[in-house]
C-alpha cells in the first residue's frame, strides 16, 4: 500500500513538473511572438507569467527565460542598453545551469545589439564567443546567425573579404538547417556587394534570394505565375512577405544605381505597400529614402521632398537613427533658406547626440562586461582559494590522523594486552559458571527423575491399592477415607507439578509447540480461551536452552497467577522477534491487581529474578487487566 501511495504521488510530481514546463514553454511562445509583433501589452503579461512561475518553482531555467523577455521588452522600447544588460544576466545564469544553447543564443542577441549601437567590433567578439557555445552542440540553426551577424559588422567596419567569407560559412550552415531558408543570406551577400558598388552581382544574388522565396512559398507552376500575375497583392505569410520586401527594395536599389531604371519605381511602389501592411516603419523609412532619390534623380523635387517627409517621420517613431540622419540631409537639400537651416541644424544636432549615445552605450555595454568578467574571475579565485584551503584542511586533517593513528596504536596494544588478560579470566569464570550450572541442572533433572518415576509411582500404586478396599465401616468413615484418597491425588499434581518446573525438554521438540501446548493445557484448569501468535520467522534453533527454558517457566507461572487471581476468562500471548530481541506480551482480561502490594510477590520476584538473569526487562501494567511487557536480548547457541 505504502510503495502504491508513493507511487502515485511520484506520478502527480512528474505530472505537475510537465505542466509547469508546458506552461513556461506556452508564455516563452506567446513572449516571441508579442516581440516580433512589437506587442509590448502580451509582453509584459508573459514576463509576470514566468517570474511567477519562476517564483512558485525555483526553477532558474525560468528564471533565465525571464531575463531574455525582459531583454526583448527593453529593445521594443529601443533602451539598447537595459536589453543588454538582462540578456547578460541570463547568459550568466545559463552558464551557471550549463545551458550552452542558452547561453550562445544570449550572446548572439547581445552581439546583434551592439551592432545596433555601431559598437562593431563589440559584436564580432560577442559572435564569436557564441560560436564556441554553439559549434560543440551542432546547433546549425543558431550557428548560422552568429556567422551572419559577424558579417554584417564586418561590413560596416570596411572589411574586404572576410564579410564574405562570413556569408559563405552562414550560407553552409543554413544548407545543414531542414527547412532552411537562404533567402536572407543571399540579401546579405548582396549587400556586401551592393556596398562594393558590384551591383550586377548584387542584383544577381537579390533575384536568387526572391526565386527561393518564391519557390518555398509556391511549390507548383501555377502558384508562382498567379503570384506573379498578382505581384500587387500578395499573399506570402507577413514573415516572408517583409523578407521579400526587402529583397525587392535591395533589387531596386541595385537596378537604379545600374541606370535600368524601367521597373525601379513600381518596385519600389511594392516595397512600399508591403512595408506599410505590416507596419513595420523602421524598414518603411529606408524605402521612402529610396523613392525621394529616385524623384532626385528625375529632378521631381516636390515628389523627392514629399517621401523624405514620409521617410523622416517613420524613421523617427521607429528609432531609425540611420535613415532619420538621411531624411534630414535631403530635406536641407530639397529646401531653401531658413527651413533649409533648420533641417540642417537638426541633422547636426542629432548627429552628435546620436554619436554621443552610441559612445556611451558602447562603454556601457563594455562596463556591464567588464563586471561580468570582474565577477567571474573572482569567483574564479575565491573558488580557487577555497580548492586550496580545502586542500590544506585535508593535508592538516592528514597529519593528525596519522599522530592520532601512532597514539591509538600505541595504546590499542596496552589495552589490547589487559583486555586479553581481562577475557581469559572471564571466559575461565564463565566455564566454570557453565559447568556449575549444568551440574546443577543434570541435578533437578535427577531429582524430577526421582520425584516422577519413584515418589509420584509410590503414591499411585497407595491410592490405586486403597481404592480396591472395601470399606464397611459407617458413612463418616467413608467420607473421611474419601477425602484421603483425594488429598493423595491432590499430592500426585502437586510432585507432578514440581517435576515439570525442574526439567523442561526443550532439545526434543518444536519449541512453539511446548507453549502452545503449556497455554492449552492451563486453558483447561483456568477455563478461560486464549489467543496464541508467535513469529514464525523466529529461528528457534540458535536460541539457548537456557532463554527457552526459563521462557516456558516465566509463561507457566505467569498463567498460574492468572487461573489464582485474575478470574480472567481470555488470555492472549504474543512472541516477536525485533532485530536481536525477543518480545514477549501475555495479557489477560481479568480484575487486575494493586501494584503496590503486588509487585513484590514470590511468584513475581522468581519471574524478574529469571528475566534479569538473561539480561532481559519486563514491565507490569494493571490496567482492565493485566499485561505483561518481556523484552530479552538473543544469544546464539555455540
Amino acid at each position: 500500500m505504502r510503495i502504491l501511495l508513493l507511487w502515485f504521488f511520484l506520478c502527480l510530481q512528474v505530472l505537475f513538473a510537465q505542466e509547469v514546463n508546458e506552461k513556461g514553454k506556452r508564455e516563452t511562445i506567446k513572449g516571441l511572438e508579442a516581440y516580433y509583433r512589437k506587442d509590448t501589452i502580451v509582453l509584459r503579461k508573459a514576463n509576470k507569467k514566468l517570474i511567477k512561475l519562476y517564483k512558485n518553482q525555483r526553477d532558474s531555467t525560468l528564471l533565465a527565460q525571464y531575463y531574455q523577455y525582459k531583454a526583448k521588452y527593453h529593445e521594443v522600447f529601443y533602451t539598447q542598453d537595459s536589453a543588454y544588460y538582462y540578456y547578460s544576466l541570463s547568459k550568466e545564469l545559463s552558464k551557471s545551469l550549463k545551458d550552452s544553447l542558452e547561453v550562445g543564443k544570449c550572446l548572439l542577441h547581445m552581439g546583434n545589439l551592439q551592432r545596433e549601437v555601431k559598437d562593431y567590433l563589440g559584436s564580432e567578439l560577442s559572435s564569436l564567443e557564441a560560436l564556441e557555445y554553439l559549434v560543440p552542440l551542432s546547433s546549425y540553426e543558431y550557428i548560422e546567425k552568429a556567422y551572419i551577424n559577424l558579417g554584417l559588422a564586418s561590413l560596416e567596419l570596411n572589411e574586404s573579404e572576410k564579410p564574405y567569407q562570413y556569408f559563405k560559412e552562414a550560407r553552409f550552415y543554413n544548407s545543414m538547417v531542414s527547412h532552411g531558408k537562404p533567402y536572407f543570406i543571399y540579401n546579405c551577400i548582396g549587400l556586401y556587394f551592393q556596398k562594393n558598388s558590384l551591383d550586377k552581382t548584387a542584383v544577381d544574388f537579390f533575384s536568387l534570394g526572391i526565386e527561393g522565396l518564391f519557390s518555398e512559398n509556391y511549390k507548383d507552376k501555377n502558384s508562382k505565375q498567379r503570384f506573379n500575375w498578382q505581384l500587387g497583392m500578395y499573399d506570402v505569410s507577413v514573415k516572408d512577405s517583409e523578407q521579400y520586401a526587402i529583397l525587392l527594395n535591395n533589387l531596386a536599389r541595385s537596378n537604379f544605381k545600374l541606370g535600368r531604371l524601367e521597373k525601379v519605381l513600381e518596385q519600389l511602389y511594392e516595397v512600399e505597400r508591403i512595408h506599410a501592411a505590416n507596419n513595420n516603419l523602421f524598414q518603411l523609412s529606408k524605402n521612402q529614402i529610396n523613392i525621394a532619390e529616385y524623384f532626385i534623380y528625375f529632378e521631381d523635387f516636390p515628389s523627392a521632398k514629399v517621401y523624405a517627409k514620409k521617410a523622416l517621420k517613420y524613421a523617427i517613431v521607429s528609432h531609425n537613427n540611420k535613415y532619420w540622419l538621411e531624411a534630414l540631409k535631403i530635406l536641407s537639400k530639397l529646401t531653401a533658406g531658413r527651413e533649409s537651416h533648420m533641417y540642417l541644424k537638426e541633422y547636426t544636432t542629432l548627429n552628435d547626440s546620436l554619436i554621443k549615445k552610441e559612445r556611451e552605450l558602447t562603454n556601457q555595454f563594455a562596463k556591464i562586461k567588464f563586471d561580468n568578467t570582474k565577477k567571474e574571475r573572482e569567483n574564479f579565485i575565491l573558488k580557487r582559494e577555497n580548492e586550496n584551503r580545502k586542500v590544506e584542511i585535508i593535508k592538516q586533517k592528514q597529519r593528525n590522523l596519522v599522530i592520532a593513528l601512532l597514539g591509538v596504536i600505541s595504546f590499542s596494544g596496552l589495552l589490547i594486552s589487559i583486555l586479553f588478560f581481562r577475557f581469559n579470566k572471564k571466559r575461565l569464570l564463565l566455564e566454570r559458571a557453565l559447568d556449575s550450572k549444568k551440574s546443577k541442572e543434570q541435578e533437578r533433572s535427577r531429582i524430577s527423575k526421582e520425584l516422577h518415576d519413584g515418589v509420584l509411582g509410590k503414591l499411585f500404586g497407595i491410592r490405586l491399592g486403597l481404592g480396591f478396599l472395601d470399606i464397611q465401616s459407617n458413612q463418616k468413615e467413608k467420607e473421611k477415607y474419601s477425602e484421603y484418597l483425594n488429598e493423595l491425588q491432590e499430592i500426585e499434581k502437586e510432585i507432578r507439578e514440581v517435576s515439570h518446573k525442574l526439567t523442561i525438554d526443550v532439545e526434543g521438540g518444536y519449541f512453539p509447540e511446548l507453549i502452545e501446548n503449556l497455554i492449552e493445557s492451563k486453558s483447561k484448569v483456568g477455563s478461560f480461551n486464549y489467543s496464541i501468535v508467535i513469529d514464525s520467522e523466529i529461528n528457534w534453533s540458535i536460541i539457548t536452552n537456557e532463554i527457552k527454558i526459563n521462557i516456558h517457566r516465566v509463561i507457566h507461572e505467569l498463567l498460574n497467577n492468572i487461573i489464582k487471581h485474575a478470574k480472567a476468562d481470555f488470555v492472549e500471548i504474543k512472541i516477536d522477534q525485533k532485530n536481536e530481541w525477543l518480545i514477549i506480551s501475555l495479557a489477560d482480561n481479568g480484575i487486575g491487581f494493586n501494584e503496590e502490594k503486588v509487585i513484590d510477590g514470590i511468584g513475581i520476584k522468581n519471574i524478574k529474578s529469571r528475566i534479569t538473569a538473561l539480561n532481559g526487562s519486563i514491565e507490569i501494567q494493571s490496567y482492565k487487566g493485566v499485561k505483561v511487557i518481556i523484552e530479552i536480548p538473543i544469544k546464539e547457541t555455540t
